[in-house]
């Protein structure tokens, strides 16, 4: 047992540092750049900038960094155009580590300033670019590369890597899916009727079926497209379908932004890796694969790249350690990807209680936080406890020494009737921040009489 385990171990690590065409890795790093490039200039193009970073004079930012805050004046546009020149000199090579080094830098310094705006392919983006910043990307058709004297090879297992930055997507978003709302149709039932007007089929999304066989396909198509892609004999048929699926999903569903595109870009790293340089030759350009000194990246990278692929695998299953539906509580949800997965609609409003005189204010939380982090405030129990505690805090610089602050917090989930999410009677402003499971959030399975139970004469009904 233990010698067969020796040889298949010594095949495995045989195959993962045999020399493979790095063009697969160039190209890459080129769509890379080129992507987020767009998306950091639709920033500056549709002005973006004001409404979410420095018109709010509140933001939710991440736990432990509330230090981060916005750059005063024209600072974010300036900062928004150095990560376009950024994303250039990625897609070019040009000092690629460097580039990749202050983009990232740049880039998490965004998304840390208010976690209303979280998207998965963000985080995504956030992701391979840590890896291709491990990688020798800028070895291959770069401005870097000719410079030296190397070869094109790379070792095969960065391009293993790679596939698994674009196959965990995939895989957890379809298990993520195979849940009883998703399967009944819910939330496309919702979405697909808001676009009716689309020429051609625009009328069959107000079709009930439409959205259930529309379900269906989705989950198993994200279950099977990675198993199809690896497959030689299934791989162009597979990657037909995704760029079919991601297209036909971004007409119907354009506010997914960049990622469709992102995800037929990186697709093509299932293509054997001297895609690109053959593709190349298929147009009348021929680009000869150079040899010379291969790249033995230190025993470090190797293992960064192994630690990082540990956390991706294990930070999707974070649900799993706390009670209730992760979609309803939202406890685990980020970093998980989740894609398009629940249609949640909130209402959520605070009462704010001075111990020492009886007195309550009603508070609408639409008077000091704009409409984008009302919205998703009023669906995350997270932020409901960040925006309690922007509460208690403004109390106390108005005079009241210790503060209580209640929520009384209802949502819809996919199209069901509303429910209550904040436990009312729990004080909020007591409640700090902690990994553990929050008991002040009523689970979506509670009962009714449970939920009443919890309620308590002093803090109910609420002001209105």
């Amino acid at each position: 047992m233990v010698t067969a385990a020796n040889r298949l171990t010594r095949r495995v690590s045989a195959r993962a540092t045999r020399s493979v065409d790095g063009a697969a890795l160039a190209a890459f790093r080129m769509l890379f750049g080129l992507i987020a490039a767009v998306g950091a200039a639709r920033f500056l193009v549709n002005g973006w900038l004001e409404p979410m970073y420095l018109d709010p004079a509140y933001h939710f930012t991440y736990p432990g960094f509330g230090w981060v805050q916005p750059w005063p004046g024209w600072g974010m546009h300036a900062h928004m155009a150095v990560l376009v020149g950024l994303c250039v000199a990625i897609a070019l090579g040009w000092h690629t580590r460097v580039a990749l080094g202050a983009y990232l830098l740049g880039f998490t310094y965004v998304e840390l300033l208010d976690r209303t705006y979280y998207l998965n392919h963000y985080y995504w983006i956030t992701v391979a670019g840590l890896v291709l910043l491990l990688l020798p990307s800028g070895r291959v058709w770069s401005l870097d590369a000719r410079r030296g004297g190397r070869g094109d090879e790379v070792a095969a297992w960065m391009i293993w890597a790679l596939r698994g930055l674009v196959g965990m997507v995939y895989v957890y978003a379809g298990i993520a899916k195979l849940n009883p709302d998703w399967l009944r149709g819910e939330p496309l039932r919702i979405w697909f009727p808001q676009d009716a007007d689309l020429p051609l089929a625009g009328h069959l999304l107000t079709r009930e079926w439409v959205a259930v066989t529309a379900s269906w396909v989705t989950v198993g198509f994200e279950l099977l497209v990675v198993p199809a892609l690896m497959w030689r004999r299934t791989r162009p048929v597979a990657y037909a379908a995704v760029v079919c699926f991601h297209l036909g999903t971004w007409i119907v569903l354009p506010q997914i932004g960049a990622f469709p595109f992102i995800m037929i870009g990186g697709a093509l790293v299932f293509f054997p890796s001297d895609w690109p340089r053959r593709l190349l030759a298929r147009l009348g350009v021929s680009r000869r694969m150079r040899h010379g000194r291969a790249v033995v990246p230190h025993r470090g990278v190797a293992w960064a790249v192994g630690v990082i692929a540990v956390v991706e695998l294990l930070l999707p299953l974070r649900p799993a350690l706390y009670p209730g539906d992760v979609r309803w509580t939202e406890e685990g949800y980020r970093f998980s990807w989740r894609v398009m997965l629940t249609e949640k609609v909130g209402h959520a409003r605070f009462v704010v209680e001075d111990p020492d005189t009886g007195r309550r204010w009603t508070v609408d939380p639409g008077t000091f936080l704009n409409a984008p982090q009302e919205r998703a405030m009023s669906v995350q129990p997270d932020m409901v406890l960040d925006a309690a505690h922007i509460l208690r805090d403004r109390y106390r610089a108005r005079g009241v020494a210790e503060p209580r602050v209640y929520a009384d917090v209802m949502v819809a989930m996919n199209g069901a009737p509303p429910r209550r999410l904040i436990d009312p009677s729990t004080d909020l402003a007591s409640v700090g921040w902690s990994l553990a499971p929050r008991d002040w959030i009523l689970r979506r399975d509670a009962t009714p009489r449970a939920v009443a139970a919890r309620r308590t004469p002093a803090h109910l009904p609420l002001a209105g």
